[in-house]
């Protein structure tokens, strides 16, 4: 096609519909549906100074595009779609499998998982779709939690709040606790992390550390924290200034208030 062509509807029923863009095609869709091929593919090769832009598109089977492609509409494909340039959608795309050589461009937002896509960005859904390779990110969300002292059902707080950002396996979390009076509940030990940690030696579940603390229940010359293993409880440490091991402290009391921040590796 050496001009412009603009169709509404091109139908190659049980075969390959291939066409020759030098150009410019226009589809656009009409109540039908734009480019049926019920048991077909399609082969459009697009000059390098050609366009092909798509209004709703419905392929049985495999779809290959060269060069430029724009999609403004619905597109759905039972098995592959194949881009070897540079594509733009601005609407919704659905494949068995993708593959796309050139430059991907999404107007809106992307999703993954069977997420729902929003105005922008890569959603991800609500439950993590847990992948096993190493070069995959699988999840991503952030949100509120709230810490308390571990066991505790008479202390109560004067503020407590927490944050978290999760990327793949990395939560990062922050925390802040001001306690009125203590109760009962364990003393140096907050619970109610956004996410069980992995059951990995120490070192390789991540450190939460103290930014600021006041009235603690006991003196100390330093003040750590690190999440336990397989478990959203955030364990406290402290050391005194001649000692060669560290001890687990009396951190809370009445009128103790503190704020901690850090990362640890989730078990998925």
């Amino acid at each position: 096609m050496a001009g412009t062509i603009i169709a509404d509807y091109i139908q190659a029923a049980g075969s390959t519909l291939s066409m020759n863009v030098g150009n410019t095609l226009v589809l656009t869709a009409n109540s039908s549906g734009l480019t049926y091929i019920p048991t077909g593919n399609v082969n459009v090769n697009i000059g390098s100074t050609a366009s092909l832009t798509l209004g709703t598109l419905v392929v049985s089977n495999t779809a290959t595009f060269s060069n430029t492609t724009t999609h403004t509409g619905a597109a759905t494909f039972a098995n592959t779609l194949g881009v070897t340039g540079a594509t733009t959608l601005s609407s919704t795309l659905a494949a068995g499998n993708t593959t796309i050589t050139g430059t991907l461009k999404v107007s809106t937002g992307a999703a993954v998982g069977g997420a729902t896509p929003g105005a922008g960005g890569i959603a991800f859904p609500a439950t993590q779709v847990s992948v096993s390779n190493v070069n995959t990110l699988d999840d991503y969300e952030r949100g509120t939690w709230t810490p308390t002292l571990s066991g505790a059902t008479t202390t109560t707080y004067n503020s407590q709040g927490g944050t978290y950002i999760k990327i793949g396996r990395l939560v990062y979390i922050e925390i802040w606790l001001s306690i009125l009076s203590i109760g009962d509940g364990n003393t140096s030990l907050i619970a109610g992390a956004p996410f069980t940690s992995l059951s990995q030696p120490l070192g390789a579940r991540g450190s939460i550390t103290p930014n600021y603390w006041t009235s603690a229940a006991a003196n100390f010359a330093s003040l750590w924290a690190y999440i336990n293993a397989s478990a959203t409880t955030i364990q406290f440490q402290a050391a005194s200034a001649a000692t060669t091991t560290a001890f687990t402290p009396t951190f809370f009391g009445s009128g103790t208030q503190v704020s901690l921040s850090g990362c640890y590796y989730a078990a998925a």
